[in-house]
């Protein structure tokens, strides 16, 4: 069936099935045989709230002959120094329990990486068959921009999801922006489920970001707040629809964001949108 709606100045067709609801995705899947590619600063997986959700860890980052080395790390000798990686495996799989978490450290001590760590740790997610990617880094370097887009094209090509957040300065950053990677800005809603959609901007959808509570490196749980967490959100949500829909394609899953925004129909749930971080989480940056 196809509907119009009408916000407006602006009018759309919906093609998506209207059955397909928010409330249908959450209350018949789980993310079930479902892999996600976590992109990030590691994991903690002896964390209670990821207690059988981390299938594997890797570290990408050493060097030779010119060439990123990615190899694998037993689950008990796994780290995550700032914690950023364990908030955003925990999130995920708060939505998706079910869903399994494949880690792949990219980020140093510091918090940044190099865009050709970034580069190979996503040819490494693609060349697995990794269907969803969370990356949980940004930069507003042209020149870093330009090298990775090929690769996020690439994985659109391979129908491989991207998830990215727009960096927490609200300013316009990689790979968010990119129209092959589903980009996320934070917002304040009344659910985690929530998602806004925002028509005209370079990165699309705001999702709940502020004061989530989340399971840090320590084995703690703290209230997180920022652009990667609202992206980690959305990749959840993503799970369940690949759980629902195994063969869905990128172009799909924003289709169907769109059509489950609270926006499209003349309702948000959106209280306040702009971008904040809980100091000792901010995501990690590509110079």
């Amino acid at each position: 069936m196809t509907l119009i709606a009408e916000d407006g100045d602006h009018v759309w067709m919906r093609i998506v099935n209207p059955e397909l609801t928010l409330d249908w995705l959450l209350s018949s899947h789980t993310g079930l045989g479902v892999e996600v590619a976590l992109l990030d600063s590691g994991v903690n997986p002896g964390h209670p709230a990821l207690f059988a959700t981390i299938s594997r860890t890797l570290v990408a980052g050493s060097f030779r002959n010119g060439h990123v080395l990615i190899h694998d790390v037993p689950l008990e000798q796994a780290k995550d120094e700032c914690g950023h990686g364990t908030a955003a495996a925990g999130l995920i799989t708060g939505i998706a329990p079910a869903a399994r978490i494949v880690s792949i450290q990219i980020l140093n001590g510091n918090r940044t990486c190099s865009r050709q760590i970034l580069n190979a740790a996503l040819h490494w997610a693609v060349d697995q068959g990794i269907r969803l990617i969370y990356v949980g880094v940004s930069t507003r370097s042209e020149a870093s921009a330009a090298e990775i887009k090929r690769v996020c094209e690439l994985a659109y090509r391979r129908n491989s999801i991207l998830v990215a957040p727009l960096e927490n300065s609200g300013q316009m950053s990689y790979p968010a922006a990119f129209p092959s990677v589903i980009g996320v800005d934070c917002g304040t809603f009344e659910s985690v489920y929530d998602i806004q959609y925002r028509n005209g901007s370079g990165v699309e959808y705001v999702a709940h970001g502020m004061r989530i509570p989340a399971p840090t490196s320590s084995g703690d749980t703290v209230r997180v707040s920022g652009t990667s967490f609202a992206s980690a959100n959305v990749t959840g949500l993503i799970a369940l629809l690949l759980e629902a829909f195994p063969g869905i394609s990128v172009f799909e899953v924003k289709t169907i964001l769109k059509a489950i925004s609270k926006n499209v129909d003349g309702e948000t749930k959106l209280v306040e949108t702009g971008t904040s971080t809980n100091g000792g989480a901010t995501h990690g940056k590509i110079p």
